[in-house]
């Protein structure tokens, strides 16, 4: 069954229309710029989100959640031995 996607969350994105957004790091106030791809990328990907089931999300973050961790453990293997990667 096609679900059509739920944008009211990606909208909110979609109205800074590239402009720089003011933002807040370690007390200094700067602007980065935002890129239109970036953006059109960024409500593609939660739209397609949204006609995921229930079963598919699931799914999706448990191969996430494997993902990072076997970042996570490349990263401490390497803390750990360094000269192995040399």
């Amino acid at each position: 069954m096609d679900r059509a996607p739920d944008l009211r969350f990606g909208a909110q994105f979609s109205l800074n229309h590239g402009a720089p957004r003011p933002t807040i790091r370690s007390g200094l106030q700067f602007t980065s710029m935002q890129s239109k791809l970036a953006q059109e990328a960024r409500l593609a990907a939660i739209a397609a989100t949204q006609l995921l089931t229930p079963e598919e999300r699931l799914n999706a973050f448990l191969e996430h959640c494997q993902l990072m961790m076997e970042l996570h453990e490349a990263g401490e293997n390497l803390r750990n031995n360094p000269a192995a990667c040399a």
